[in-house]
């Protein structure tokens, strides 16, 4: 399943941080995470992101983190300020996934803390 149709996922996510205190009205810091199996894949996705105005950041994960031993991926991330909604949230979505899969990556979902970008 794509998360162009996965909808409940992104819903579920919205209610826990609404739950933790986020209020559904005002807008709080989300990342959004894109896994790249190495580093030209991982240019070419920030490259990619970069194109439609992103700020995109990236990393190498860490080792002692890496599912396969020995096999070192790539991390890239956007943060951006959005209400708690699944209508501002899941249009990021669907972009970055197509964005990354046209670029070789692949969009692994998004995080918040909750916080309003003054307390981020």
């Amino acid at each position: 399943m794509t998360i162009e149709d996965n909808h409940e996922a992104t819903r579920d996510a919205l209610a826990r941080i609404i739950s933790q205190g986020a209020d559904p009205s005002t807008p709080i810091v989300f990342d959004f995470f894109i896994d790249a199996a190495d580093l030209a894949t991982a240019l070419r996705v920030v490259q990619a992101l970069a194109a439609e105005g992103f700020d995109p950041h990236y990393w190498q994960d860490d080792p002692a983190a890496a599912e396969e031993p020995g096999v070192l991926r790539w991390t890239v991330e956007i943060s951006l300020t959005l209400p708690p909604q699944f209508e501002a949230v899941q249009p990021i979505e669907v972009k970055l996934a197509q964005l990354a899969r046209a670029a070789g990556g692949a969009y692994d979902g998004f995080g918040s803390y909750g916080e309003p970008p003054d307390q981020a």
